[in-house]
Parts: C-alpha cells; structure tokens; sequence
C-alpha cells in the first residue's frame, strides 16, 4: 500500500519515505494497518481547529500534514521538552506519531474510545521511534511517576501539557505485559481511558 509525499525537496521526500517505511513496521507489530493509500505534506503550519500544530492527519482524504524541519524551533514552547532535541529527530517522531493516527482510522474504520485514547497510541509510537539518547534528554526534564496509571493519561495533561502526556505513554507503553498487546486490548475496546471533556 503507497505512502506518497507531496515535497519540493526531493532529499526530503526520500528521507521521509525512508521513515515511513520504518514506521510501518514499527505499526504493524503493534497491530496498525494501513488498508488505503496515505499522502504526506509538508505545510509552512498545520492547523487543527484553530491551534497550529506540528502535525495533522486529515481522515476525510488520509492526508498527514507535518511542519517544514526548520520551523519546529519557532513553534515550540520554550518549555516544551522537545525543544531541547534536534529538529530533525522531532520532524521524524512527529511523522510516525500522523501515521499512527492515520493507520489507526484505517485498522479500526470507526472511531472507538476518547481524544485521549487516540493519542496514547501516537504518543507511545513517536517516543518509541525516537532514538533512547533524545528520550532520554527529554526524560531527565520531566519527572514521570513510577506507576503511570490511565487516569493520569487524561485530556487535561494532554491539552496542557501534551509532551509529558506522551512521555508518560510511552513510559505506560513500555511497562512489562503492556507494549504492543496492550495496543491490541485498545483496539478491542477492552481498556477505558478517562472520558472525554463534556
């Protein structure tokens, strides 16, 4: 199945087809599938209702739209833990963390479970694709509790704080009997994360 990229910069369309191939193995043993083609652009700034992004996944036309590399560090909060790792490593994550999304819409064709459910499987994905020296930088800034538990993986820290969000995921993801079952539960909706704002 194709993941095509719509880029003027034929070195960096290349790069990203090489990390969309590792990525999709990465999804896949983690029981995502990609069922129907996927476009990556690359935007001067993805929005998403009305707050700019460093990506989007787009489901009505399985579009991924990811910020020029060069913009990241404009974008970020100075407080935001990604600033602190390189760019490219950044741009990198924030693609496998789209095409999670957009490999989730397609395995499970309706949407099941919260916005905070949606991207405990994005997060988990991007911080785990992420080189462990980068994570780490990011892990030594932020103090995650011994027992991540869901309800601290809620829609408050996630609109808040969405880096400790997904650093406490893939802390979560990366528990002994969790990982890539435990994507599987969710997928099944056997887990329920905290429900949605009202």
């Amino acid at each position: 199945m194709e993941i095509s990229v719509d880029s003027s910069d034929n070195a960096l369309a290349q790069h990203i087809c090489q990390v969309a191939e590792q990525a999709r193995d990465q999804l896949n043993a983690c029981h995502l599938f990609q069922a129907e083609p996927v476009q990556i652009k690359i935007t001067e700034q993805p929005r998403l209702n009305h707050f700019d992004c460093l990506g989007v996944f787009r489901c009505e036309d399985s579009v991924v739209e990811v910020i020029r590399p060069s913009r990241i560090p404009e974008v970020l909060v100075e407080d935001d833990p990604l600033i602190l790792i390189s760019e490219n490593i950044v741009f990198d994550s924030v693609i496998v963390h789209e095409l999670t999304h957009a490999f989730a819409h397609q395995t499970l064709t309706t949407r099941s479970g919260s916005v905070a459910q949606d991207e405990y499987l994005a997060y988990a994905m991007q911080f785990e694709f992420m080189p462990e020296d980068a994570r780490n930088v990011m892990l030594e800034t932020r103090s995650i509790a011994t027992d991540v538990t869901l309800d601290s993986l809620n829609e408050m820290i996630l609109m808040f704080a969405p880096t400790l969000f997904g650093l406490r995921a893939w802390t979560h993801f990366n528990y002994e009997n969790n990982g890539c079952e435990f994507f599987q539960l969710i997928l099944d909706d056997k887990v329920n994360f905290a429900p949605e704002f009202e």
